[in-house]
């Protein structure tokens, strides 16, 4: 996740270039209108244009003073970047729910299958509806609420699901290993990786929206993500890295170092553009229909699991899928 934040934190190239094409331009139209007036008129208008120069910074000021929701845009790095429509500790806690969600998802990798993973992120449906409610007072039909229902049902048919096969999985002799012993640890970081999705997303939707692009937030939010990301990885999941890359000599490595590569940087670059097709999405659409659209990966998941896992989920599992469809019907 830090090389994709750090990717990503790279629009604030495009950030700068937008000031500067800026600047050049009003240099331009400057120097257009000096060289269209006579000499002795260039002493008046350098005096008129200081004085309008004056008047609109003191509007602008005014301006900014009663826009609630640019109380946080004033210029950053010495004014190379432009105004932000929200303020730095926006973007902060934007990304430390983002890293946070990435995190416990990812780990649920480690206990529990793909198919549970892709269920429980789900729940950023009923998330992201429940906080777009209270926050943002939008409606919903009550035909919304029973595909909420709908959706809370799978995700317990789920968790029975995965609740049964630890109990089968600790009546196995000692001896006999299962490929996922603790299904339960990775439905509660999956079930918190969900939630947090549909929280992370509401504040996506605000900001995008609020900026009329995605350019500020995907730079902004991914910079902080990138130190916090990088700042973790380094202080918990060092040992970690080394073992999926084989550099250290204690462990044995689980796949060849190139193929780690590949796999790292295709994740890498998959992510990207999820992440900027998301922010695209959510400047038309709002969060709860994003997270709705993203459903039909659950099928993908079974698909994948059946064919390259050989791993066939339980007829509880088809259940809570198909309350998750219907939920996406409602």
């Amino acid at each position: 996740m830090t090389l994709i934040y750090g990717g990503l934190s790279m629009n604030i190239v495009v950030l700068l270039w937008r000031r500067l094409q800026s600047r050049w331009s009003d240099g331009f139209d400057i120097l257009r209108q000096q060289s269209a007036m006579p000499t002795n008129d260039l002493t008046l208008n350098a005096a008129t244009a200081t004085a309008q120069e004056e008047e609109e910074g003191q509007e602008m000021e005014g301006y900014r003073s009663t826009t609630p929701l640019r109380h946080g845009d004033s210029s950053s790095c010495f004014g190379l970047l432009p105004p932000f429509h929200r303020p730095l500790w926006w973007y902060f806690i934007i990304a430390f729910l983002d890293v946070q969600a990435n995190a416990v998802t990812i780990l649920a990798f480690r206990y529990t299958t793909l198919t549970s993973v892709t269920l429980f992120d789900a729940l950023a449906i009923p998330s992201s509806m429940f906080i777009s409610k209270c926050w943002l007072q939008r409606h919903y039909r009550c035909m919304h609420f029973v595909g909420v229902v709908a959706c809370m049902l799978g995700v317990v048919a789920n968790v029975l699901t995965d609740y049964q096969s630890d109990v089968e999985s600790d009546a196995l002799d000692a001896e006999t290993e299962t490929e996922y012993p603790h299904t339960l640890r990775g439905d509660l970081a999956a079930i918190v990786g969900g939630l947090l999705y549909g929280l992370n997303d509401v504040l996506t939707e605000v900001t995008v929206r609020d900026a009329g692009g995605n350019t500020e937030y995907l730079a902004m939010m991914d910079s902080f993500a990138f130190v916090i990301s990088l700042t973790q990885s380094l202080l918990f999941e060092w040992d970690e890295i080394l073992k999926f890359f084989g550099r250290n000599d204690s462990q044995v490595s689980t796949c060849s170092l190139q193929k780690g590569w590949w796999l790292c940087f295709t994740f890498v670059g998959v992510t990207m553009l999820s992440y900027t097709g998301a922010s695209r999405f959510l400047i038309v659409s709002e969060a709860a229909f994003f997270n709705l659209s993203l459903l039909t990966g659950d099928l993908w998941s079974v698909i994948f699991s059946v064919a390259v896992q050989q791993i066939i989920p339980r007829p509880l599992f088809f259940v809570a899928l198909f309350c998750l469809k219907v939920s996406r019907r409602s």
